[in-house]
């Protein structure tokens, strides 16, 4: 069923965020790997 987000990746992650530095340093540890892989993802050029 076609709607008007066709093509968009959407990726809702619900977690409690600690403030503590190292908790800090995993979500951004976490964005990094996920940014990879999806770059990965798309450098296939699946048709």
């Amino acid at each position: 069923m076609a709607s008007g987000d066709e093509g968009l990746l959407t990726l809702s992650i619900g977690m409690r965020v600690s403030p503590e530095p190292a908790g800090i340093g995993l979500l951004r540890r976490y964005n990094v790997a996920l940014n990879y892989a999806i770059n990965k993802i798309l450098s296939l050029n699946l048709k």
